[in-house]
């Protein structure tokens, strides 16, 4: 816009009107999103704050979470992937993974009460979802990190 301004060729008044046509649509595009996704988050805000001081329970469920949010589980679901960028069952599984790694990285607990402090019900599939999670078993993480 600058240089064409400078110049002043033909047409350069139509040139330097686009782009202020092209700046001021960017910044309503912008806000627009912004407030789109701050809407979208308040819709799902009080599942994802029960997911957030909930999620060792082992009896924590998606459609738990869209009852608290009022929506169906399915619309629960897309908008939490479209805000976070994965599916809630997938956020639950990081969460309760990164707890289980801190709870093996600071304490001497058996495998089998970690499991069941962060909402597994066996430890065969929370070994199963660990080593998929961190590519090793619970116990070489354990020795590794000690």
């Amino acid at each position: 816009m600058q240089y064409a301004w400078s110049f002043k060729r033909v047409g350069y008044r139509e040139i330097c009107l686009s782009y202020a046509y092209q700046l001021l649509y960017q910044a309503v595009v912008c806000e627009n999103e912004e407030y789109i996704a701050s809407s979208l988050e308040k819709r799902i805000e009080n599942g994802t704050l029960y997911l957030s001081q909930h999620y060792c329970d082992h009896a924590l469920t998606i459609q738990k979470l869209a009852e608290l949010s009022d929506t169906s589980e399915i619309y629960f679901r897309k908008l939490f992937t479209k805000i976070y960028g994965m599916s809630p069952k997938k956020y639950l599984l990081l969460m309760r993974i990164d707890r289980a790694k801190y709870l093996l990285e600071t304490s001497d607990l058996a495998i089998r009460t970690i499991s069941e402090s962060v909402g597994y019900g066996d430890v065969y599939s929370f070994c199963k979802a660990f080593r998929k999670m961190v590519n090793c078993a619970p116990t070489e993480y354990r020795k590794r990190t000690k």
